[in-house]
């Protein structure tokens, strides 16, 4: 089941490229991916620059996650993308890794502390999720403020790539933790 929920100023709805507009997404996600956002996403992912960059884009995310659009309920105006990837971690359950971006014009607001309250409180509510995990570049300290603010801790992953810290939240103690 892909979450979906509202917090007091945010949508978050899965996106289905076949039901949604994708001429206007497109336009839309690339308004969004201005370069200064683009340079705190992942280092493989390529440069957007264009409407049919953004569609591959939405395309790409689409076939290798759950992406959601987070849109202002006070308008629908589209702010940003929740991504999650969901894989099963020994010990732990079912894990979704964790990834968001806001809009420029959205940063500073703490729309990203709601947003991810907001995932959490859905997976609390459903319990299909054991833990969420979510890799933060060093160079964008306010993006781990927002998970330590939101309970996550620091873990060390030795097979993780360099220059990225990784976070987790856990909604049950793990098996044979103490």
């Amino acid at each position: 089941m892909f979450p979906h929920f509202d917090t007091q100023r945010l949508s978050a709805r899965p996106i289905t490229l076949q039901s949604d507009s994708v001429d206007t997404l497109a336009q839309d996600t690339l308004a969004l991916l201005t370069p200064a956002v683009q340079d705190t996403l992942p280092g493989h992912w390529p440069a957007v620059t264009d409407v049919s960059e953004a569609q591959a884009w939405l395309q790409a995310r689409t076939e290798e996650s759950m992406l959601l659009a987070v849109r202002r309920l006070s308008d629908g105006q589209l702010v940003g993308f929740l991504i999650l990837s969901p894989t099963v971690l020994v010990q732990v359950g079912t894990s979704w890794h964790l990834g968001y971006l806001l809009g420029e014009a959205h940063w500073r607001q703490g729309l990203a502390s709601e947003l991810v309250q907001g995932l959490m409180a859905w997976c609390q509510q459903h319990q299909q999720v054991a833990c969420l995990r979510a890799g933060v570049s060093e160079d964008h300290p306010s993006s781990a403020r927002v998970l330590q603010k939101c309970g996550f801790s620091e873990i060390a992953l030795p097979e993780g790539p360099e220059g990225v810290q990784f976070y987790e939240y856990h909604f049950h103690t793990p098996a044979g933790a103490n």
